[in-house]
């Protein structure tokens, strides 16, 4: 019976497995709940910034338009990639590295300067096997972020990019389409697109902001208050970028540990089959033989 011991052992050692994968889906799960909801909330207030931004924008013309609009000057660029301290999310970090790879080597293809800031101490594990050397680390905003450190964090890359030590600040991270589904995407950060970020809309929705708009009185004055709002729009923007990694990072591992306990119970269905089948075995080993003993004392 020693072989049924083994298979005891390691049935009781998947059983742990197991649950230990169903309590981090769990936490995983609810992280992830948390992490949508606050990006729920905070679309109503991008929103609002965007439509003002935009309005002012056109008022005041592409000759007044702010400087962390307009394209930096030299051929240094930032990249930060953000990933993730922890694994267990399956090929979360792996194609967040891939795809800041990629990045990089195209922007030197373009003939610049390229930095890396890394953001996850499993991205830097990664990156350190490859060639490419990393500038700048901070690992410790993912360990209890917050919208305070997004927001210092905005205004350290405000700063250099108005400074005019990067031209451009581009950012490598995940953006989930639902929970299990990722999109792993490179946002120009730094200058704004404005294309992107202030899509125009429609001509009734337009005068009917401009109409709005033009009701109140501003002071001191629409350039002054578009200077004031915009590195603040900019804020949200890496704040919602933020949530939208943690999000991704936590449906990755939801998945991840809900294809490990389906594994596992797999597993322990196996390993039970087995055991199962060596008991019948050892069962039947005794039957024959008591039976031949039998046989063998009633012939003599």
């Amino acid at each position: 019976m020693g072989s049924s011991k083994e298979f005891r052992t390691r049935i009781a050692t998947v059983k742990t497995l197991q649950q230990v994968s169903g309590a981090m889906r769990m936490v995983a799960s609810s992280k992830l709940y948390k992490n949508q909801r606050l990006i729920k909330d905070l679309k109503p207030f991008e929103k609002e910034l965007q439509n003002i931004i935009r309005h002012f924008q056109l008022t005041l013309g592409t000759s007044r338009k702010s400087h962390l609009m307009q394209e930096g000057k030299g051929k240094k660029v930032l990249i930060v990639a953000i990933a993730s301290n922890n694994g267990k999310c399956g090929a979360y970090n792996q194609m967040i590295v891939s795809k800041t790879m990629e990045h990089y080597h195209f922007l030197e293809s373009k003939g610049l300067e390229v930095n890396l800031m890394v953001i996850g101490r499993k991205a830097d594990e990664l990156l350190a096997k490859t060639n490419i050397s990393i500038q700048m680390r901070n690992h410790e905003i993912l360990e209890n972020f917050t919208f305070l450190a997004s927001n210092q964090l905005a205004e350290y890359f405000i700063e250099k990019f108005t400074e005019g030590e990067f031209c451009r600040i581009d950012i490598v991270y995940s953006y989930p389409k639902n929970a299990v589904i990722h999109d792993f995407v490179v946002k120009r950060f730094l200058p704004l697109d404005y294309a992107q970020e202030f899509a125009p809309i429609s001509p009734i929705n337009y005068q009917n902001d401009s109409e709005s708009f033009d009701k109140v009185i501003l002071e001191p004055g629409e350039e002054e208050i578009s200077d004031y709002l915009i590195p603040k729009f900019i804020k949200s923007i890496l704040y919602s970028v933020f949530l939208n990694a943690l999000a991704s990072e936590n449906g990755a591992r939801m998945a991840a540990m809900q294809k490990a306990s389906d594994n596992a119970m797999e597993l322990f269905k196996a390993l039970s089959l087995k055991l199962n089948r060596e008991r019948q075995a050892f069962i039947t080993r005794e039957i024959v033989e008591i039976v031949s003993g039998a046989e063998s004392m009633g012939s003599s």
